[in-house]
């Protein structure tokens, strides 16, 4: 037979009203009582629960991730799942589980979000995305779900956190230039997200008249596109500086370059530092912090939970120089 609150009372010598004050961790309760009644819980193996009380509070303590379109991207590329891993670490802590909106294209996903936010299973969103004609963002805006989004977006009601990508091609730029590089080569990916022509926007701005700059976005976004691109890219001069300004592209180029026992210098921008197999020579990177980037998009979502009325947060995560 299920153990009830009542029971709990009973045994604990306090009212059911206490204990259900001490689940919720009513300040009103001295710690006394609720160690008292907490020890009472464990002994009886008594589990709260969690739907009644999320139906009397109006609280679902539950966060949905809405991922992107491109779903193959979202399990290859280490940048979401790294995220993730930031926004779990805060999710916990304030006692939110995850729900991920994973769907077959965007209607399908659409239809889940909605699901979601009607039937009150969760108590807001974080976008893993960045685009402020998305149908299941402008949703979210219309009834007032709070949200965050990781990635910038060009408007100024929309809480988002992201890298200073425009900074972060900077930081290159200058670095190769102080290494004494003169040419450079920057292959790019899907130039429809930001990050990318951001990134290559910095590198730009921070180029003299003597750099030679080659562009190539042509390639796709994934890993395997990278590793169809290393014949074309082996071509290049020895004295060129290669950025990839996507990690999951610069590791397929780098799995074909060790298998082909040809490497060459290549900086990119990592999620998660140095990949198992990236050990060529001059292998520099830009640190994303991409944990920490989750970690500010969830707690910018619990301030806003808390108070609905906050002026809205667009904040950048600093990016570090890394040389291996």
């Amino acid at each position: 037979m299920a153990v009830t609150i009542k029971d709990v009372a009973k045994r604990a010598n306090v009212a059911p009203s206490t204990v259900s004050r001490v689940i919720s961790d009513n300040p009103a309760i001295s710690d006394a009582t609720k160690e008292k009644v907490r020890q009472v819980m464990d002994e009886m193996n008594y589990r709260p629960n969690v739907n009644a009380r999320n139906l009397v509070s109006q609280k679902a303590n539950a966060i949905g991730i809405v991922i992107p379109s491109e779903n193959e991207d979202f399990y290859e590329n280490p940048f979401f799942l790294t995220a993730l891993r930031g926004i779990n670490d805060v999710a916990v802590e304030g006692g939110y589980s995850i729900l991920l909106s994973i769907g077959d294209g965007i209607e399908e996903r659409f239809k889940h979000v909605k699901q979601l936010v009607f039937e009150k299973r969760v108590d807001g969103l974080i976008f893993l995305y960045a685009d402020e004609e998305d149908p299941i963002m402008k949703f979210a805006r219309k009834e007032k779900v709070p949200f965050t989004v990781i990635g910038s977006i060009d408007h100024p009601d929309i809480n988002y956190v992201d890298n200073n990508n425009f900074q972060a091609g900077q930081i290159v730029a200058d670095q190769l230039i102080e290494m004494g590089y003169k040419k450079f080569h920057i292959l790019g990916g899907n130039t429809e997200f930001r990050h990318i022509t951001d990134r290559e926007l910095g590198i730009r701005d921070r180029l003299v008249n003597d750099i030679e700059l080659t562009v190539d976005n042509d390639i796709g976004f994934t890993m395997e596109d990278g590793y169809r691109t290393y014949d074309k890219i082996a071509q290049l001069d020895k004295e060129t500086a290669l950025i990839v300004t996507d990690e999951t592209i610069a590791d397929g180029l780098i799995l074909a370059s060790c298998q082909k026992i040809n490497t060459f210098p290549i900086i990119t921008y990592r999620t998660t530092g140095q990949h198992a197999f990236s050990f060529i020579d001059n292998n520099c990177y830009i640190d994303l912090n991409t944990v920490e980037l989750g970690v500010q998009a969830m707690e910018n979502l619990e301030k806003q939970l808390l108070n609905q009325k906050m002026a809205p947060e667009q904040k950048f995560v600093d990016v570090s120089w890394v040389e291996v």
